[in-house]
């Protein structure tokens, strides 16, 4: 009879055994797939923020192309401005240009330039671009200086006057006025 029980013992040992390696699989298994079913079954709060996440990542993404259109119009327009930029490689040949500029418009108003000096361009600048300056001097009618004014105004090459000081001669006997004008032309720093 002992034998008979120690057989049926080592039966449910047996069973025992193959029970307690079944549930320690079953719980290995459990914590591996846990996660993973976790993780498939996302809130809807988790589902609501990632969507406005990802609403504003494409807004962003519209902004950024819309800025960068921006850039490239305003890139086109800094070239083309720059077409009317003094041209010369350096400020003293700028200057030339400008006087060139100055003598056409006087010849075209028939006023005589008394005086013309080129001022010195200010120093150490950070801009790109360099002011190139020349005063100049002369007599001319009232009409004739709203002319000049006008045409160094809608020059081709981008001008402006920077100063202006006008006089009257003889007290209106002539009708001359004696006009001292500083005008300013923009040129572009070789290394920018």
């Amino acid at each position: 009879m002992i034998q008979i029980s120690t057989l049926e013992f080592l039966k449910n040992k047996n069973k025992l055994v193959v029970l307690v390696i079944t549930l320690l699989i079953l719980i290995a298994i459990f914590f591996k797939v846990l996660p993973v079913v976790l993780g498939l079954h996302v809130p809807d709060t988790e589902i609501m923020k990632k969507q406005k996440q990802l609403e504003k990542d494409k807004a962003s993404l519209r902004d950024k192309e819309i800025l960068e259109g921006r850039l490239e119009s305003l890139k086109l327009k800094v070239k083309d401005l720059e077409k009317s930029l003094l041209p010369g490689a350096t400020p003293p040949l700028a200057a030339v240009q400008v006087q060139n500029i100055l003598q056409k418009i006087m010849a075209k108003s028939n006023v005589e330039i008394k005086s013309m000096r080129v001022l010195s361009p200010p120093r150490n600048s950070d801009s790109p671009y360099i002011n190139v300056s020349v005063r100049f001097n002369i007599q001319s009618t009232g009409r004739e200086l709203k002319e000049i004014l006008y045409k160094i105004g809608t020059s081709s090459s981008f001008l402006r006057i920077k100063d202006i000081r006008i006089r009257t001669r003889n007290r209106g006997r002539t009708g001359l006025l004696s006009s001292v004008l500083t005008v300013e032309g923009l040129m572009k720093k070789k290394n920018f």
